[in-house]
């Protein structure tokens, strides 16, 4: 591009000619002039596509639009409804290469504030923006930019919002524009007055759209950004000759948002905006100058990010799917995307329809659906995870265990409570393992006791199980007292009105995991977005169809995991909770900072150190590093947050539905605090029999997880049968389902805790009742289960009565989508205030 110098008052009265090297250059002015006119198509198809392959090979990539105020920055990048811009065309085109799992976030600095464009009322996913509120006045929250040790810069508290389809994406980011500052000049009637930076995110890579605004002789501010971006830039081109030097990064909020772009971390595309006007010159001159020298940047990290794979291995990833595909008989065709079957391998005939736990004995079973096996309408999220063994359950009741499938996959259902004894308790040797797939390698919170088996598993459980005696769990007593006094607090802010049993008690559970477990205080009760509880929420309730699928294959089909490398769960969530553990046990070592809370014992165990059922400490050697005292802590939440939110917020609804044990429960409650002085001690809580009773009940109806999975770890002969389980089968006991089996608890339906009685109780068959498992493997922290799950109830018992609302479905429906008993619309309650 040439630039013709102004020679007025020069020295030299010579025309001079400028020149400015440029990838592409457009007129988008005049049409009839020599140089073709570029339209919205011709400026996508000479940098989008380019923005498209760079984000295709894993970098992070960065649009910045970057000229004086009236030069058609915001129209190259927005357009119009008829002429739509750079942006809407990239949206449209990642819809078409990412099965959209894509986060967006999409703020604005003006005067050096960074405010929230999707601000408001979102959903985490959307179909349209209908639920984001039009702005009113210039009402906007300035929110912090902070930077994460490893992550880098970020904006805290900042919107990002999951979209699921092409419209939604649009939507968002048209009314994300439409809230940007803007006024008029002489030269544009609605002229940006802020930056906006838009944030695309993909599996592969993330997208960084920003629209600078022009230089503005209101903003100081503005300005201010301006030349520390100009600074930045000059310092990183003019670093060199073995000396660092100072990038000042944070002299501007837009500077330090976009270091990892300008770092060497991602490809850079500049769209520098001149006027064609000679009363612009200046402003023109200084544009092509400011982007001659970013053309001179480092090129990009050649190394993609983090569980970024080439092209080459996502190539050899699908050769061998192909392969294994082939191995069981099932072919795909690229040219069509068809997938074809060989018939005389996969065609089941009515007598010989039977499920094999070896080729020498089989046992009939329901007829499986090429290639889902038993669990199509589980992929399709029409039913419950674990519905088809429960259903099953009922149907082959006259057998002792029913052959199904988990796509080619054979397992084992049983049925017969004699031969689920067998399984987890007389011949537990045989079925040690889970059979989940545990997270793999680089998951550094995957090597937990849920997930061990064998030795190791042995081994650990032993170290581990003095971390819930009585003495530790009336030591952490105190922290959960406290937030269920928080909790009690929350209701009596919605006194004489309805709420949402199921937030309360998911926000109550992750207040008590938080504290005790990570020694965090999330405060969840005041702030809707806390992180903790944000992150913890996505790590049991996925928000994409992709990381719901992958939890689902981890049950279907493990062995896939290992083979092309895939992570069960989201990278960021790992992250984040496991530099939330670094951090804690660094200061509390640091700062010789000790805290009696689940946490503390396990660091203990990483300083040798072992506290022993009667809470002495007893020196060992080499027990924890801070990968297993992470992944442990990552347990408490995995074992503890579900299971108790899912009692106490069942418990609640029938006690609801049933006044009369509401009230019984009512009067143990107020009788064992007046023998207390009032005081809800570990001790008063202990003596509360009756909502033990309750608690136990309601997971009979509804227990956290609707099965329990082992897999044989070593080949197995069936008790009186010639059917051998070969090592590797997956066994499941649908629970729910014997708990809801009548010629085991009578009237099955009917909330009964006297079916719980200390008495009765201790007569059952200890498979007929398993919510915390049994076996070796039951559950360490049930006991500390039912301390979180009833003191909130008994808080709220004391001083409310119960009601139902009438937006709580009666008997309430299972979300498809969980693991666990969730309620699809929640369970919502109302509260009576009661004299005291």
């Amino acid at each position: 591009m040439s630039l013709r110098v102004n020679t007025s008052g020069a020295g030299d009265s010579r025309e001079r000619i400028r020149k400015y090297h440029a990838e592409f250059t457009f007129n988008s002015v005049l049409q009839n002039t020599q140089q073709p006119y570029a339209t919205q198509e011709k400026v996508f198809e000479s940098i989008g596509n380019g923005v498209l392959a760079s984000m295709s090979e894993g970098l992070s990539t960065c649009v910045l639009a970057y000229g004086q105020s009236a030069t058609g920055k915001t129209y190259t990048m927005m357009g119009t409804e008829s002429k739509p811009g750079l942006i809407p065309r990239l949206c449209q085109a990642l819809g078409t290469k990412h099965p959209f799992d894509i986060k967006v976030s999409f703020l604005e600095i003006y005067n050096e504030k960074v405010h929230d464009l999707l601000a408001g009322d979102a959903v985490s996913t959307l179909n349209s923006i209908s639920s984001l509120p039009r702005r009113k006045g210039n009402a906007r929250k300035d929110l912090r930019v902070r930077e994460h040790p490893s992550k880098g810069p970020y904006v805290q508290n900042l919107r990002r919002v999951s979209v699921s389809d092409e419209a939604a994406l649009l939507a968002l980011v048209t009314e994300g524009a439409r809230r940007r500052r803007t006024a008029a000049t002489r030269r544009n009637a609605a002229s940006s007055r802020s930056h906006a930076l838009l944030e695309l995110c993909t599996p592969r890579a993330t997208l960084h759209l920003a629209d600078l605004a022009g230089r503005q002789k209101e903003g100081a501010n503005i300005n201010k950004s301006l030349v520390a971006l100009s600074n930045v830039i000059s310092a990183l081109v003019n670093t060199g000759s073995g000396r660092s030097r100072f990038v000042p990064y944070r002299d501007s909020a837009l500077t330090w948002l976009l270091k990892d772009c300008f770092s060497g971390g991602g490809n850079i595309f500049v769209i520098a905006t001149v006027s064609p006007s000679f009363a612009c010159y200046n402003e023109s001159a200084s544009t092509l100058r400011w982007a001659a020298q970013v053309r001179h940047l480092q090129s990009p990290k050649t190394t993609p990010a983090p569980g970024v794979v080439s092209k080459a291995d996502l190539q050899a990833q699908l050769n061998q799917l192909l392969f294994e595909l082939g191995n069981h008989y099932i072919r795909y065709i690229p040219e069509n995307g068809k997938i074809t079957y060989d018939d005389d391998h996969w065609l089941l005939k009515p007598e010989v329809n039977k499920v094999e736990c070896n080729t020498a004995s089989a046992k009939i079973g329901p007829k499986p659906v090429i290639p889902f096996g038993n669990v199509r309408d589980v992929i399709a999220r029409r039913e419950q995870f674990f519905q088809p063994y429960c259903d099953n359950y009922f149907k082959y009741k006259h057998l002792p265990y029913v052959g199904m499938y988990c796509f080619h996959r054979p397992v084992l259902c049983l049925i017969d409570p004699d031969v689920m004894k067998h399984v987890l308790i007389k011949d537990f040797d045989h079925f040690q393992s889970h059979g989940i797939f545990s997270g793999g390698v680089g998951d550094p919170l995957a090597g937990h006791l849920f997930n061990l088996h064998g030795a190791s598993w042995k081994s650990l459980r032993a170290k581990m199980s003095p971390s819930f005696s009585s003495s530790k769990l009336k030591g952490m007593y105190p922290f959960v007292e406290s937030i269920a006094n928080d909790a009690l607090a929350y209701a009596d802010a919605r006194a004489d009105g309805a709420m949402n049993f199921s937030d309360f008690y998911e926000k109550y559970t992750m207040e008590i995991i938080g504290s005790v477990g990570f020694g965090v205080e999330c405060n969840g009760f005041k702030n809707d977005n806390s992180e903790f509880c944000v992150r913890g929420h996505e790590y049991f309730d996925p928000r994409s169809l992709y990381w719901t699928l992958v939890r689902a294959l981890a049950f279907f089909a493990p062995d896939l995991f290992n083979k092309f490398k895939i992570r069960r769960i989201n990278p960021e969530i790992i992250d984040f909770f496991y530099n939330l553990v670094k951090q804690t046990v660094s200061y509390r070592q640091n700062n010789n900072y000790k805290r009696n809370d689940f946490l503390q014992t396990l660091i203990d165990l990483k300083n040798n150190d072992s506290i022993d059922h009667k809470g002495a400490t007893n020196t060992q050697v080499g027990v924890f590093s801070i990968n297993d005292v992470a992944s442990n802590v990552m347990l408490y939440m995995f074992a503890g947050y579900e299971t108790s939110a899912t009692a106490g917020q069942m418990a609640a609804y029938e006690l609801a539905l049933n006044p009369h044990v509401q009230d019984k429960a009512r009067a143990e409650i107020r009788r064992v605090l007046a023998k207390h002085n009032g005081e809800c001690t570990y001790e008063a809580q202990s003596e509360m029999v009756y909502m033990n009773m309750v608690l136990d009940e309601a997971m009979r109806k509804y227990p956290p997880m609707r099965a329990l999975f082992r897999r044989c770890t070593k080949e197995f002969r069936m008790p009186n049968s010639d059917v051998v389980i070969d090592e590797g089968t997956l066994v499941f006991i649908p629970i729910q389902a014997v708990q809801m089996d009548a010629d085991i608890f009578p009237e099955p339906e009917t909330f009964d805790p006297e079916r719980f009685s200390p008495e009765r109780k201790a007569k059952m068959h200890p498979c007929h009742w398993m919510p915390f498992g049994e076996g070796p493997r039951k559950c360490l922290g049930l006991r500390q289960g039912y301390v979180q799950s009833k003191l909130a109830l008994v808080k709220l018992l004391h001083s409310y009565e119960l009601t139902l609302d009438g937006r709580t479905q009666v008997p309430p429906a299972i979300k498809a989508s969980s693991l666990a008993c969730a309620v699809d619309g929640g369970v919502w309650l109302k509260l009576k205030k009661l004299e005291v």
